[in-house]
């Protein structure tokens, strides 16, 4: 599991934030392909026959809900860690995060 370290003070700015989303824009553009063939990778090692199978669709859709769910756990986490007048987003500001995440997805 990776531990999600966040400086909440440079995601305010407005300049490092547009910078942040600019690079993170970037990134998840060039990791679409590697993404859609990760997802199917796990969802296909889960399947008890060999005849069962994942089309693209499917598996483009679950890329894209496992995104905004990092997103929004992201975002949460960092809420989290605000209300407790933190400068960094820990662990434990997630695990805190985590069952109602989990609940409304």
């Amino acid at each position: 599991m990776y531990l999600l370290s966040l400086n909440i003070h440079a995601v305010a700015d407005p300049v490092h934030r547009a910078h942040r989303y600019n690079f993170a824009k970037i990134l998840f553009s060039e990791l679409t392909i590697q993404r859609h063939e990760t997802v199917s990778k796990l969802l296909s090692s889960s399947f008890k026959e060999d005849k069962t199978r994942l089309s693209g669709d499917a598996a483009l859709l679950m890329a894209e809900l496992l995104k905004v769910f990092v997103q929004e756990a992201a975002v949460r986490s960092q809420k989290q860690a605000e209300s407790e007048d933190c400068d960094q987003v820990d662990i434990e500001h997630f695990e805190k995060i985590l069952p109602q995440l989990l609940l409304d997805f």
